[in-house]
């Protein structure tokens, strides 16, 4: 049982588990973003002269949102990918292993509602440029009427949907812990069955080795 290495942590597992936290959630979601900025110049610097200028704004705004989404999706990337180090450092079966794991979860699913917006994405087509919108307003219209210039694409049901899955992550972490955990204790100290005694976790006098419990 002391090479178990489903339940062992250590270095590397925290290392690999930190790049693939940081691979999702940050390196796939950003370079998507700056790759459609990219085109989006592209076509700008090829196409300028013969774009209008209606054109020329709305790439502009775009590469203005895109811009935003970027900094968002590395803003709350970044304790996820942090929590992500402690998470492998421990095996499965580990207390601090679960305890970071359950940490991480709405923190991963903060990190799809923030950067999607909530599902709810508003063009404000006043930033795009000057629209003559005047041209199809009938003259006589009612002092009450409101012309709004924000299209909105509304996916809330779709996003929260995928935060539920995503909170569904911690029950998988408890299971895994539940089934693990008398594996990682008869790794730790294959010379006892089960947990210490009594005597051996009473809290006068912390043993060297009680973090191995944890």
């Amino acid at each position: 049982m002391g090479k178990d290495r489903k339940v062992r942590g250590g270095l590397g597992k925290a290392l690999s588990s930190t790049l693939a936290a940081a691979l999702v959630y940050m390196v796939l979601p950003a370079s998507l973003a700056l790759f459609t900025m990219g085109v989006l110049d592209a076509a700008a610097a090829d196409l300028g002269e013969e774009l209008p200028g209606v054109a020329m704004d709305a790439l502009s705004y775009g590469e203005s949102v895109l811009d935003r989404f970027v900094f968002l999706v590395v803003l709350y990337a970044i304790p996820v990918v942090a929590l992500a180090f402690p998470y492998g450092l421990f095996g499965k079966g580990s207390r601090l292993r679960l305890l970071f794991g359950l940490a991480q979860v709405p923190l991963i699913a903060m990190w799809l509602y923030f950067i999607t917006g909530g599902g709810r994405v508003d063009f404000d087509l006043k930033e795009i440029g000057a629209l003559p919108v005047e041209d199809f307003i009938p003259e006589a219209l009612p002092l009450s009427f409101d012309l709004s210039a924000v299209m909105a694409l509304d996916m809330t049901g779709l996003i929260y949907l995928l935060m539920m899955l995503i909170l569904l992550k911690g029950a998988v972490r408890l299971a895994e812990y539940g089934g693990y955990r008398g594996r990682y204790l008869r790794m730790k100290h294959p010379e006892e069955a089960h947990r210490p005694s009594k005597e051996a976790r009473r809290p006068k006098k912390r043993r060297d080795s009680e973090w191995e419990y944890l």
